[in-house]
């Protein structure tokens, strides 16, 4: 992730790495703690600090999953104190926007915790977004109003679904209301908002891609097969209520990958032309 013109955060799942130099040089940060396996799985900035996700696995019902956090351009993060889960199943999430961090963390689908902090030192516990049932995808906020992403087991046809929901809250701190549900087909690999009507699910399912969007509040959903690749889909995002990007496949597989763009809010997608350039 990308924090500002000179520093950035990359991560394989295992290693995470930083520079602070518009990538000249990179150096690998240390989280302290970890034994493997153990996976990182999402990193962001805010107020000059990075907060990262790591799941420590492999132990049965003592798997847990912690908040790492420390200034950014230091080369170690520490466990956030009093954020950490223990269980067979841990998860969690971290989202930035502006000033606001939101931190998720879940076990078991039998305990969840959710909390915001305005200047990442003081966080406040707020209610959940999504029952405990689920697993939330926070969406970050999107027109003032926090969005998430509530995965459940089920849904058909098996295997290759889940159930997929969306619930938005009025505010910060606010209880969340849900949407209509989203096409079950495809494991989830992303949530993309583009506003707080406008979002996009990249799942993965019969070997297919699939981007399942609503342009409603979640009212009425569609669906697009992206591709017939049905590894993976990765980092999709929209950087604009417009403009957004995914990226499907694995690098190794035999059929390639793609980058695929949209400058409609996600009402259609093309694939990025890369052209090599020399020199």
């Amino acid at each position: 992730m990308v924090a500002d013109l000179e520093t950035e955060f990359v991560t394989d799942g295992t290693t995470l790495w930083e520079t602070n130099d518009a990538t000249r040089n990179w150096y690998e940060v240390e989280l302290t703690g970890l034994t493997e396996p153990y996976n990182i799985s999402e990193v962001v900035t805010a107020h000059g600090k990075v907060f990262a996700v790591a799941s420590l696995l492999g132990n049965n019902q003592h798997n847990a999953t912690r908040i790492y956090s420390g200034p950014v351009g230091e080369p170690v993060l520490h466990p956030l104190p009093g954020f950490e889960v223990i269980g067979e199943f841990p998860y969690g999430g971290v989202a930035v926007d502006g000033d606001i961090l939101q931190v998720y963390l879940g076990a078991n689908y039998a305990e969840a915790q959710y909390h915001f902090s305005l200047d990442g030192e003081e966080f406040v516990a707020a209610p959940l977004p999504c029952p405990l049932e689920n697993v939330a995808m926070l969406g970050g906020i999107r027109d003032n109003r926090p969005i998430a992403l509530c995965n459940g087991g089920g849904g058909s046809p098996q295997p290759g679904s889940m159930t997929k929901q969306v619930f938005t809250a009025p505010h910060l701190g606010g209880t969340y209301v849900p949407s209509n549900p989203a096409p079950s087909q495809g494991y989830t690999s992303g949530f993309g908002p583009a506003t707080s009507d406008v979002a996009t699910i990249a799942a993965v399912g019969g070997s297919r891609s699939l981007l399942h969007s609503t342009f409603d509040a979640g009212k009425s959903w569609s669906s697009t097969i992206l591709s017939d690749r049905g590894f993976a889909l990765f980092d999709l995002q929209f950087v604009t209520p417009d403009i957004g990007h995914v990226v499907d496949g694995v690098p190794s597989s035999s059929s390639a990958s793609a980058v695929y763009r949209s400058t409609d809010a996600g009402h259609t997608w093309q694939p990025y032309d890369f052209h090599r350039t020399d020199g």
